[in-house]
């Protein structure tokens, strides 16, 4: 069911509707929050909307690099799981196995 969250970022009220829970929308302000305070503090020119698109892009960069690395694990786990089934099978059909 969503719910209804005021939070704020860098004292900018927002309101939020959400499914998730209270604890995982205040994890996600505050992973904001601390990506725009870094910024903030390295960028003291730069207006809040420039410093909340730059946070923005950061933190999808952060997301996209973990996906692919993740999808670079799965890949090399599926790969490992079939060569692994491939010898048990050889094995089970009496074809001398292997193993490197």
């Amino acid at each position: 069911m969503k719910q209804s969250y005021s939070l704020s970022l860098l004292g900018e009220k927002l309101s939020v509707v959400s499914e998730a829970s209270e604890d995982h929308v205040k994890k996600v302000f505050e992973l904001v929050d601390i990506e725009i305070a870094k910024l903030k503090n390295k960028s003291s020119h730069a207006s809040f909307l420039e410093v909340a698109l730059l946070s923005c892009l950061n933190i999808a960069d952060e997301f996209l690099r973990y996906k692919e690395s993740q999808g670079v694990v799965s890949y090399r786990m599926e790969k490992k799981a079939l060569d692994l089934i491939g010898l048990i099978s050889r094995h089970l059909e009496g074809t001398p196995v292997s193993f490197s």
